[in-house]
C-alpha cells in the first residue's frame, strides 16, 4: 500500500471510528470511573487459536465467569466494552494480543481480586499472559482511550501460518485485528454467562465487514 494510500484509508476508518464512539459510547452519561481490565497475551504454538475470535471469546469467558451471584451482579450492571488489537514486543518475532475491557463502572474489591487471581493462574496457564486493572476518571481519560490502533503495513508471514496450520478464516480474523479493522464493541456480559455460543465478533460482523471491503479498496 502506498503512503497516500495508508493515509487515506487510516483517515477514512478514523473519521467513521470516531463517529461511532461520539454516537454510541460519548453520547451517553459517562460514569465517574472506569474500571479497564488490561490483558496481554504472549504469541505461542497456540495463538492460531487464541488469536481468533472464539479463542479470545474463551478467554473473556475465562477471566469474566463468576460463581458467585454478587460478583455476577458486579460485571453485569453497567455498560462493558471490549478493545483488541496487537502490539510489537522486541521479545517475539510475532506481535502480542491485546485485550482491553472498560466496566463503565468502578469494580468491588471483591471482584477486582478475583480477576487478579484469575490472572495469576487461568491466563496465566492457559496463555502465558499478564495483565491488570487500572482506573480512570472518565473527564480525565485519554482522547485514543477508545480507539483502535492501526498497523496497515504489518503482515504476517504466510509461511507462519503454515508452520501452524492456521485455518484461512482464522488467518482473516487475526489480519482484521492486526490492521485496526475491528472497532470498539459493546460486551453483553449477560450473554456471556447465559449462551455458550455468544461471539461478540459475530454481532458486530456487519460492521468489521464494512471496514474490510473499504480497507481492500486502497490496496
Amino acid at each position: 500500500m502506498s503512503i497516500h494510500k495508508h493515509n487515506l484509508i487510516h483517515l477514512k476508518l478514523t473519521l467513521l471510528e470516531k463517529d461511532e464512539i461520539d454516537r454510541n459510547i460519548l453520547n451517553k452519561s459517562l460514569p465517574d470511573t472506569i474500571t479497564i481490565l488490561c490483558l496481554k497475551i504472549p504469541p505461542s504454538e497456540s495463538f492460531g487459536y487464541y488469536y481468533s475470535y472464539y479463542g479470545i471469546m474463551e478467554i473473556l469467558s475465562n477471566m469474566l465467569k463468576m460463581d458467585d451471584n454478587t460478583k455476577k451482579h458486579d460485571l453485569r450492571n453497567g455498560d462493558v466494552y471490549l478493545k483488541v488489537f496487537y502490539q510489537n514486543s522486541i521479545l517475539y518475532n510475532l506481535p502480542m494480543l491485546c485485550i482491553d475491557i472498560f466496566f463503565f463502572k468502578e469494580l468491588s474489591k471483591k471482584t477486582i481480586d478475583l480477576i487478579n487471581l484469575k490472572i495469576k493462574t487461568d491466563l496465566l496457564v492457559f496463555t502465558k499472559g499478564e495483565g491488570y486493572l487500572k482506573f480512570t476518571s472518565s473527564s480525565e481519560s485519554e482522547p485514543n482511550l477508545f480507539t483502535t490502533p492501526k498497523s496497515f503495513s504489518l503482515r504476517l508471514d504466510d509461511d507462519i501460518f503454515q508452520k501452524y496450520s492456521v485455518p484461512n478464516k482464522v488467518k482473516s480474523e487475526i489480519e482484521s485485528v492486526l490492521w485496526g479493522l475491528v472497532p470498539i464493541m459493546k460486551l453483553d456480559i449477560r450473554k456471556l454467562y447465559d449462551e455458550p455460543e455468544y461471539c461478540v465478533f459475530e454481532e458486530n460482523k456487519e460492521l468489521i465487514d464494512e471496514r474490510r471491503t473499504l480497507f481492500y479498496q486502497y490496496l
